[in-house]
């Protein structure tokens, strides 16, 4: 079982970081936060779960969600932040209960290296689309 610690994301921009620390684990949920921006409606945060097969399910899933909000501008001094959008990323993975250790590594990075394509990274990032 691996201990919940902080996430340092380091890559966003070359002067924008992302650290997020662990706040709670609920169940099979954990939460984190990254609290730096000072307003808790605006602040970034990571959920990860895992499901383990049980009765009538031959499946473990993991899923990793990254969910970046985005405020409205403060018009007026004193006014409350108000939520604009946010803009997320919702990953899930799903492995037999007959897969190994090396088949989770190999779909992990698989996928790393995949988000790290520029075909990929232009979709995401520009909204290019493949031909």
């Amino acid at each position: 079982m691996s201990a919940i610690i902080p996430i340092a994301v380091t890559e966003v921009t070359p002067t924008i970081g992302l650290v997020l620390n662990p706040q709670q684990i609920q169940g099979n949920l954990a939460t984190y936060y990254d609290t730096s921006g000072g307003v808790p409606l605006g602040f970034p945060r990571l959920t990860a779960s895992l499901t383990r097969p049980g009765k009538g399910n031959k499946y473990s899933r993991v899923r990793v969600r990254l969910a970046i909000p985005v405020l409205e501008p403060v018009v007026n001094v004193g006014d409350a932040p108000v939520l604009g959008y946010e803009n997320f990323a919702d990953i899930t993975f799903t492995f037999s209960d007959r897969s190994t250790l090396l088949q989770r590594q190999v779909m992990n990075l698989a996928f790393a290296d995949i988000l790290a394509d520029t075909t990929i990274k232009a979709l995401i990032e520009d909204l290019e689309m493949l031909y």
